[in-house]
């Protein structure tokens, strides 16, 4: 064991890493990052995304599609097209795939989406785009005996492309899993909050702190977020210092007109 130590680290005095820095793709998207299209089974939309090389040296990028899923407990997921069961990515062509923008050059990417001719489809599908700089090749110094690493940074963006049936589906909020972490007074009350729906919604959130006789005693804001069927988000809410006692908290996600949600909770602050 010792041996293989001593080994080890003799080895990593021969090391020597030249780490070259490329920014890849000046390259930006032009316009919004969120693509919304509406209509009936059977119908059809299209567009364009326009792309801006503002670089001195012509850039290549590919496009091409993922699904995209996120929840309050596992992150962000792009997956394969096709594998949420409301992708929309099936429907969408675009075109091309691969381009070579000139520097100070512009470029489209057209899309056509065809919402297929199924009368089950309610409510919101998506999925997103992606266009991201290809690294160039870069030529390494030769170095006997000795690790060279080269390091590019490729430039990515994802344009979320929506799709919404008509007027179709409902809109439901759930929340779930509260916790409450205390420190000296003061602490954090926290909640996923999930669209059990069928259509996208923007919720902001916010968090009303009142006593057991009824008097507000704070509103804590929470920020806002773009929820999907069946996506959720975990909202947490930093209370004010609260003497020893008991509490409640309404969470509130507001989805703006009649989409108003909310939870209760009893708190308990200890001594």
């Amino acid at each position: 064991m010792h041996a293989n130590l001593k080994k080890l680290a003799g080895f990593s005095l021969l090391l020597l890493v030249l780490l070259s820095h490329t920014a890849v793709g000046q390259v930006q998207v032009s316009g919004d990052l969120i693509l919304f299209g509406r209509g009936m089974p059977g119908d059809s939309y299209q567009g364009s995304i326009k792309l801006e090389n503002g670089g001195s040296e012509a850039e290549e990028v590919l496009v091409y599609m993922n699904d995209y899923f996120f929840s309050a407990d596992g992150g962000t997921v792009y997956s394969e097209p096709g594998t949420n069961e409301r992708s929309n990515a099936p429907w969408i062509e675009f075109f091309p795939n691969i381009l070579n923008i000139a520097p100070g050059a512009d470029a489209e990417v057209g899309y056509r989406v065809r919402i297929p001719e199924d009368g089950e489809l309610t409510g919101t599908y998506w999925s997103m785009l992606f266009v991201e700089g290809v690294p160039k090749e870069t030529e390494l110094p030769e170095s006997k005996d000795k690790f060279i690493f080269s390091i590019q940074q490729v430039v990515r963006y994802g344009i979320q492309m929506i799709t919404d049936i008509g007027d179709t589906g409902y809109v439901d909020v759930g929340f779930e899993n509260p916790s409450l972490t205390l420190e000296n007074g003061t602490g954090e009350l926290s909640a996923t909050i999930v669209n059990t729906g069928t259509v996208r919604i923007r919720p902001s959130f916010s968090c009303i702190v009142f006593d057991l006789s009824g008097v507000e005693l704070a509103v804590i804001e929470g920020g806002e977020k773009r929820l999907y069927p069946g996506t959720s988000t975990r909202s947490v809410f930093n209370l004010p210092a609260l003497d020893a006692g008991r509490y409640r908290a309404l969470v509130i996600a507001d989805g703006g007109g009649e989409n108003l949600y909310g939870a209760n909770y009893t708190l308990e602050i200890e001594e």
